[in-house]
């Protein structure tokens, strides 16, 4: 199973995907939320060998509603399990935190 962390900005996602031991299978990219491009980023991946968080937040739920019709598993994260020693992860490092979070936490 791949994990992929979504950390969600007004006109772009931070998206990685790590594999099962913590390896990154596609480094932090920035989509941009219009047009096609998450389904073009996801297109690559078997639904059943992905699954997403999304830290939650005021708008997420667009995303799960895109990530539902593209058959694609995914999970809100409170934002507090978002953060490493009370700080939130820099955008940079956010999405492998997420996907980690998925596959040890939520």
């Amino acid at each position: 199973m791949l994990h992929a962390g979504i950390d969600m900005h007004k006109e772009f996602l931070m998206v990685t995907v790590l594999d099962e031991e913590g390896n990154e299978v596609v480094s932090p990219r920035r989509i941009p939320t219009g047009g096609l491009s998450i389904q073009e980023f996801f297109s690559r991946f078997e639904p059943e060998e992905i699954a997403a968080v999304l830290e939650a937040g005021l708008n997420w739920y667009w995303l799960c509603d895109q990530l539902d019709e593209l058959g694609i598993q995914n999970r809100l994260c409170h934002p507090l399990k978002t953060s490493k020693k009370g700080t939130l992860v820099h955008a940079t490092y956010t999405p492998p935190f997420l996907a980690a979070t998925l596959k040890n936490h939520c």
